[in-house]
């Protein structure tokens, strides 16, 4: 799970830092391609599917 709202904070500051400091996008682009893979991390390994069976 906290690979998950890690990997969204970091894509909303990539996507926040090129609109509103001096990031490049080629740097937004890379950070925002990092974020979705710690983003994705969690539903590719079963972690999210795990945390969903427990509440059920």
């Amino acid at each position: 799970m906290i690979r998950l709202v890690f990997g969204f904070l970091l894509l909303l500051g990539s996507v926040g830092g090129m609109e509103m400091s001096s990031l490049s996008p080629m740097a937004a682009f890379i950070l925002g391609i990092i974020a979705l893979f710690f983003f994705g991390w969690p539903v590719m390994d079963g972690s999210i599917h795990r945390h969903i069976d427990k509440i059920q």
